[in-house]
């Protein structure tokens, strides 16, 4: 089963960190240790297998972080407080 690590699949159930997947065809049971879900129709890739069980990460590779969606503070400079005098 080492030849599948690296294919790309689809869940078929939401995998939050279990559930199950379509790899080349086959229906796998899956996890993720990633802090990101993958979504029911979501695509995949399948990073190690532990017995029967894919492992498996979304395609891009990484967890999804809320601080990565918003700009530092020191970015805006909207956010500087006002100076005293």
């Amino acid at each position: 089963r080492s030849w599948m690590i690296g294919k790309m699949g689809t869940a078929i159930s939401d995998i939050n960190p279990e559930g199950t997947v379509d790899v080349d065809g086959g229906i796998w049971r899956a996890i993720t240790n990633r802090a990101t879900p993958v979504m029911a129709g979501g695509e995949l890739r399948v990073v190690g297998i532990d017995g029967m069980t894919l492992e498996i990460e979304p395609p891009e590779g990484g967890a999804i972080d809320y601080r990565d969606r918003r700009p530092a503070a020191s970015d805006d400079p909207g956010d500087e407080p006002d100076s005293v005098t």
